[in-house]
């Protein structure tokens, strides 16, 4: 197997320092195709000098100058310095993400193709709520994976792919499918109290993440300035739209979304009261 060897180079040195580094090169060993990083010293005088290169992606070696005569000593780099490119692997590494991304999207094919009002009965918050029909509460919480088009959920997922990892790896997967869950539970809840319209899409997802991301850093007794102007950009922007315009979209459902993830940033940040429940430290 080949390797590449990328230097990165870290001089040190005892006694009278060398006059020139005349020239770099690389040496591979044979039989094994082990590429090492190397270079070759021209100098005089009576010192003793070495030039370690570290490895930076593959491996690498340390070479020694002794007085006016060159000696390469090409260490054995060990293998934990070593990245073996048929050893990589693809992670599933953010299984909440990933797992709400394929949902939303075998969710579209469904409707687009075999089950063309699957989208509109089971995955879109209507404008009213029945006690006695158990769909009604599914759709309290599945609207986030439904959506009207590619368009729309492409909008939305490139943010929440973009986003989402970050927060899962920060948060923890459980804390963060709690968090969409009590988000689509709200904004759909409010809706049916407060609007007659139907509702359906992970935008307000999307806007919980923004909030929350921008207080990742946040601890008790602070306001992150990035925070303040993520509220002035985005929710002053949805409330100016939702205030001017009159289309199609749920600008409510982006205010709260955000106000959802504002809420879990101060709660799980470092002294807020999340981080005093058992359980969700």
């Amino acid at each position: 197997m080949g390797f590449l060897a990328v230097p990165l180079m870290n001089l040190g040195f005892a006694g009278a320092s060398p006059r020139s580094l005349s020239a770099a090169s690389r040496s591979t060993s044979g039989g094994t195709g082990t590429a090492h990083s190397c270079a070759a010293l021209g100098a005089g005088g009576s010192c003793l000098f070495y030039l370690r290169l570290p490895p930076l992606l593959f491996g690498g070696s340390r070479l020694f100058y002794s007085g006016a005569r060159a000696s390469w000593n090409a260490c054995k780099p060990s293998p934990k310095n070593f990245v073996y490119l048929n050893s990589m692997k693809i992670t599933f590494n953010a299984p909440v993400v990933l797992g709400f991304t394929v949902a939303s999207c075998v969710v579209m094919l469904l409707s687009l193709t075999i089950l063309p009002e699957f989208n509109t009965h089971y995955f879109a918050a209507t404008g009213y709520f029945d006690w006695g029909r158990v769909a009604d509460y599914f759709r309290l919480f599945s609207h986030v994976m439904g959506h009207a088009n590619w368009e729309h959920l492409v909008g939305n997922f490139s943010i929440i792919l973009l986003i989402g990892p970050i927060l899962e790896e920060k948060y923890g997967s459980k804390k963060l499918l709690l968090m969409i869950l009590v988000t689509a539970l709200a904004t759909a809840a409010i809706n049916n109290i407060f609007w007659d319209t139907g509702m359906m899409g992970a935008s307000g997802i999307v806007f919980m993440m923004i909030l929350l991301g921008s207080l990742v850093n946040f601890s008790s007794g602070t306001i992150p300035i990035t925070f303040i102007l993520i509220v002035v950009l985005y929710i002053g922007q949805e409330v100016y739209t939702a205030v001017s315009k009159d289309d199609n979209i749920s600008q409510f459902a982006h205010i709260m979304g955000g106000f959802c993830g504002m809420l879990f940033g101060f709660a799980l940040g470092k002294g807020g009261i999340g981080s005093k429940i058992p359980g969700l430290k």
